[in-house]
């Protein structure tokens, strides 16, 4: 419009689109001479094939003559060229084709190759290792006729299940199980992961592929729950009081077993080849990292495992050094999921493992900021267990879409719950104690389901995981010892040797599976599981000499 200025961004807009059209008009010129420049150097070559062409021309008429009136053709082109003298100055600034010699190597010859650096395989779920991952491309079939057999026989046997879990979570059982003074792996546990083993078997076939496939969210919501216990006993106020010693005791009793284990692992998961290369194999090295994170874990239990002239300051410091040593576990999962992603199409995001890291992190103090929220506002009894239980489903649901951690996740989100004063930490406590038992007997039922009992490797594992393990408690409690920071009788000292592994070290290796399915992790978690109720038997036999009743604890905590 005249009389009007436009401004200095609409100007540069302008000019920016003035320039775009101009290269746009310009570009079918200079792809015209980019092609005229081009035939005069095929011209010459051209020609003398053209003056042997007219030879044969008498005999064949009707075949040579297109030929040699399309070999003419580029004659005039040719004739053109002469006159046509500005062309030459106008190749330069077009294009710079350079004139090879037969000597020459090609412009388009392939870079050197150079092997990208290893990674771990895609992920590529398999029924037979990790059905509850996604269904089975071939469901079983069944008849017509067969169909409401099949679904009630489902539902019945699922309802049994869950209310054998329910009724293993009497006070009367636990009472039961702290009279035997054995840890609920093996007075309730071990008996549900043979039932899920029943469950799975052909003549019953509860527990199928394609209900395992459905049941998924639950095992997510028992990994979920794990988190949210461990995160929620960990209070600052209560590690306030945490000294040096604890932690130089922690630091022993985690990280020799944790060294121990790894090394024995080699010996049965290096693959073949050179040294060199199978150390770097990232398959070994996520699967030893899961196996010793496992490993410097143990069960909550053991304080009260203790003898009962056991002094109370004693019993405290050791309840300290497993809070400690659950923060290590934890942060190795995270670690272990952060950079060693899994690879493929099923993994949307491309993130540095750092990234990864913040992002857990992150999700989890969001997770727990809405959950605080939800809970402050909650009033009746009935309403806050409902607001307890879809929060824990929903930020282990939101972990595993994200392909994360769920154990980690939720432990983040517990450890916000518990840190923020409130009403709702005692209400919470409640909900968790009284659900706790049930989702976790469920959640070995499908642990059971899903055991690869042919797994030869796993099995190997096993004995390797419990005798590295104990080598390492070993020679932690025996340099804690010697260093003044562990101030323990000999009973003591043996009952923290062989002291069983807990809850979170099963839900570790478990997670694992679902963050990595299919491949070797599957013998991991047959060596923690077969490994766990190992120690439970053997802190028993440790145990059975001494007669005298242990003193009741104020609550009782997942093993």
């Amino acid at each position: 419009m005249p009389g009007r200025t436009l401004p200095g961004r609409a100007r540069l807009a302008a000019a920016s689109l003035a320039a775009c059209f101009l290269v746009a008009a310009t570009a079918p010129a200079a792809a015209a001479d980019s092609r005229a420049t081009a035939t005069p150097t095929a011209t010459p070559t051209a020609t003398p094939t053209a003056t042997a062409t007219p030879t044969p021309t008498p005999t064949p008429t009707p075949t040579p003559t297109p030929t040699a009136t399309a070999t003419p053709t580029p004659t005039p082109t040719a004739t053109a060229t002469p006159t046509a003298t500005p062309t030459p100055t106008a190749t330069p600034p077009a294009i710079w084709t350079p004139t090879l010699t037969p000597g020459d190597p090609a412009p388009h010859e392939p870079t050197p190759f150079r092997p990208p650096p290893r990674a771990l395989p895609p992920v590529s779920p398999s029924p037979s290792l990790a059905p509850v991952l996604e269904s089975p491309e071939r469901p079983e079939a069944v008849t017509p006729p067969q169909r409401p057999a099949v679904v009630i026989r489902t539902i019945i046997g699922l309802a049994l299940l869950v209310a054998l879990a329910y009724a293993a979570a009497h006070p009367a059982v636990v009472r039961w199980e702290r009279r035997i003074r054995v840890s609920q792996l093996v007075a309730a546990g071990l008996p549900f992961i043979a039932l899920g083993m029943i469950a799975r078997a052909p003549p019953f076939g509860v527990l199928s592929d394609d209900v395992l496939a459905q049941l998924a969210p639950v095992l997510r919501l028992g990994l979920g729950w794990i988190g949210f216990i461990v995160g929620f006993r960990l209070d600052a106020r209560e590690l306030s009081g945490t000294d040096e010693r604890a932690v130089a005791s922690a630091a022993l009793l985690s990280s020799l077993p944790f060294a121990a284990v790894v090394a024995g692992a080699a010996a049965v998961l290096l693959p073949a080849g050179p040294l060199a290369e199978r150390l770097r194999d990232p398959v070994f090295l996520r699967d030893a990292l899961v196996l010793g994170t496992a490993a410097s874990m143990t069960a909550a239990t053991v304080p009260h495992l203790l003898p009962a002239r056991t002094p109370p300051a004693a019993v405290a410091v050791l309840g300290r050094i497993v809070r400690l040593e659950e923060i290590a576990g934890i942060l190795g999962l995270a670690l272990v999921a952060a950079y060693f992603r899994p690879q493929g199409d099923a993994v949307t995001w491309r993130l540095p493992g750092t990234a990864w890291l913040m992002l857990t992190a992150g999700a989890g103090t969001l997770l727990g900021l809405v959950v605080l929220v939800l809970l402050r506002r909650a009033r009746s009894g009935p309403e806050f267990s409902v607001l307890t239980l879809g929060s824990v489903a929903f930020s282990s649901g939101l972990a595993g879409y994200l392909h994360l951690s769920s154990v980690v996740v939720c432990f983040v989100a517990g450890v916000i719950l518990a840190n923020f004063p409130g009403a709702h930490q005692a209400r919470f406590r409640a909900v968790l104690d009284l659900l706790e038992r049930p989702v976790y007997l469920v959640l070995l039922v499908i642990l059971g389901a899903l055991w690869p009992t042919g797994s030869v490797t796993g099995w190997l594992l096993i004995p390797v995981f419990v005798g590295a393990r104990v080598l390492g408690r070993w020679a932690g409690v025996r340099m804690a010892t010697r260093l003044g920071v562990l101030d323990l009788d000999a009973g003591a000292r043996r009952v923290v040797t062989v002291a069983p592994v807990g809850s979170l070290a099963i839900a570790i290796v478990v997670n694992a599976q679902l963050l990595y399915p299919g491949g070797s992790i599957a013998d991991a978690v047959v060596a923690v599981v077969g490994g766990a109720l190992a120690t439970e038997a053997l802190v028993h036999a440790v145990r059975r000499g001494r007669r005298a009743p242990a003193p009741e604890p104020r609550s009782e905590p997942t093993p």
